[in-house]
């Protein structure tokens, strides 16, 4: 609440008018001695000299407040973790792809199509392997960028993490991703952690650990993470899936699933009721863990290993179909 300000009342003294004509005053007076012509030479001399040195020194005073000023502040916590977000930094606009007039685009070995269908608000990727590394996308990062008429970025979509083995062809319907009508151009393209943008983690949790909450429509990821050398790093994850599909047999399958993880060392897991049907629930601490090699049981794409940086699971798994704050 503010406090009312008193009311001040300004004092004024009463102003008395002098009409006293000005009269010029004595403040010193130059007595002819002898030597004063050497006085005045010595005087004359020091003012030359003030005027090529006062600037100079002026110019010292200046640039030390502004070394002062400059001076970096160090604080024991670090104001943004990471790197700083940055500008979405689009691909070289010569390799765009028309989508009306060219749909597919040929990258070692692989020939990848694109069918767009705007009515039915449908978009399909067909790759086929024709002498390429069939684990090329198991080991590297791919996308699906898409562009409007003036070249603006408008969204990015994660090809899978799958063995492609050669002289097959593939489909993956990635319209449950797609979110955007005006697309004119395509680029397939791969990309690096080192391109993706950095980012600062605000969600902290109880223990003073910061979070990152990834979702899609029916699963609640949480991965918790360290502070190290100045970057966010993955410890543990939580995954909750809503069930709404209650029959014997989808418990069954879920409560076996839940079996599974928790012959785990490391891994917790458990369902419960929920007002939609259930919820599965796994914690995962990445400190006694190996993905690696539990791969068979703790399979969800969306797991990734311990150190993973912040920014790698933001990234990947928005360009995925997931919300991440």
């Amino acid at each position: 609440m503010k406090k009312k300000k008193k009311d001040i009342k300004k004092k004024y003294e009463n102003v008395v008018i002098n009409n006293t004509p000005l009269i010029p005053t004595t403040i010193g007076e130059i007595v002819k001695e002898e030597g004063s012509l050497v006085t005045i030479i010595g005087i004359f001399i020091l003012l030359i000299v003030g005027i090529f040195v006062i600037p100079f020194v002026a110019d010292l005073i200046t640039e030390k407040k502004e070394n002062e000023t400059n001076t970096p502040v160090v604080s024991s916590k670090p104001s943004n973790p990471t790197n700083p977000e940055v500008t979405e930094n689009p691909s070289d606009t010569e390799n765009y792809l028309d989508i009306d007039v060219v749909n597919e685009q040929n990258i070692l070995g692989f020939n990848f199509q694109l069918q767009f269908d705007k009515t039915l608000h449908t978009l399909n990727l067909t790759i086929e392997n024709r002498n390429g590394n069939s684990k090329l996308f198991i080991n590297n990062n791919y996308y699906v960028e898409l562009y409007s008429e003036n070249h603006q970025f408008l969204q990015r979509l994660k090809i899978d993490r799958e063995e492609l083995v050669s002289k097959k062809v593939y489909d993956f319907d990635i319209s449950s991703a797609y979110q955007i009508d005006n697309v004119k151009y395509f680029l397939i393209t791969e990309k690096n952690a080192s391109d993706y943008p950095g980012i600062n983690v605000a969600n902290v949790n109880d223990n003073d650990q910061p979070y990152l909450l990834c979702q899609t429509n029916n699963e609640n990821l949480v991965y918790t993470f360290n502070l190290q050398d100045n970057s966010y790093v993955l410890e543990r994850i939580t995954d909750r899936i809503i069930v709404t599909d209650t029959t014997e047999e989808n418990i069954a399958e879920y409560e076996g699933i839940a079996q599974s993880y928790n012959k785990i060392k490391g891994v917790t897991a458990d369902i419960y009721p929920s007002t939609e049907g259930f919820q599965f629930e796994a914690n995962i601490d990445l400190n006694n863990v190996n993905l690696n090699s539990n791969s068979d049981v703790l399979n969800n794409k969306a797991y990734y290993p311990l150190d993973t940086e912040a920014k790698v699971i933001k990234f990947e798994l928005e360009a995925s179909g997931y919300s991440c704050k």
